[in-house]
């Protein structure tokens, strides 16, 4: 009795494992990361399933010692982050990273890496380290992406002969409070853009209680 409610007991919890591990897999390919252990002795790396996804690496040789993964590294940031691992080794520190990787296929990506250090020491007092990696190329390129086109549209705004003034509402919805102001608008109001910034469009323009927008 007592023996086959142990195992009944063993594979429910072998089952729920087997189902967080899957939904942690999942997971990781969802937010494109892997997870990593470094041996601090031996300099041996293990690493989660997406690792080949997210590295390109055909096989497990290509990253499971500390020196293989470097030279997937940019040669730009091979020294830099090789620095960094060393002296997390030897003050058992944490850091964050960015950093590129070129994929055998010679595919650039660009990555963030945390890393950490478990606290037990192994023999010979070794211990490991243990990082996250996440490709964070597409997040990159959409974030200069936006930068590139908001640079377009404060070129447009500053640079219209018609002018221009952007407000929002004030919270009690009685007022407006202004945003922004082009040039072509300051020279029209006579008003410069750091008197109007932040300001009640009442305030500063009275009159405007007659207009249909206030109605």
């Amino acid at each position: 009795g007592n023996v086959k409610k142990t195992l009944r007991s063993l594979e429910q919890t072998i089952s729920e494992l087997t189902k967080t591990r899957k939904r942690l897999i999942s997971a990781q390919k969802l937010a494109l990361v892997v997870d990593w252990e470094l041996d601090s002795g031996n300099r041996n790396m293990s690493w989660s399933d997406q690792a080949f996804e997210i590295l390109g690496a055909q096989k497990n040789e290509e990253i499971n010692t500390l020196d293989s993964f470097l030279k997937l590294v940019h040669p730009e940031d091979r020294k830099h982050l090789s620095s960094v691992i060393e002296e997390q080794i030897r003050t058992k520190t944490t850091s964050r990273n960015e950093f590129r990787i070129i994929r055998p296929d010679g595919t650039e990506r660009l990555v963030y890496q945390y890393t950490t250090v478990k606290d037990d020491a192994g023999a010979g007092n070794t211990h490991l380290l243990m990082g996250t990696i996440q490709d964070i190329t597409e997040r990159k390129r959409a974030e200069k992406e936006l930068r590139s086109s908001e640079q377009r549209y404060r070129s447009l705004f500053e640079n219209m002969d018609r002018g221009v003034a952007i407000y929002q509402p004030a919270p009690d919805g009685e007022d407006f409070i202004f945003q922004g102001l082009n040039a072509a608008a300051e020279k029209i109001s006579g008003i410069r853009r750091n008197q109007a910034l932040g300001e009640s469009l009442l305030h500063l323009f009275p009159k405007t209680k007659q207009t249909p927008q206030f109605e």
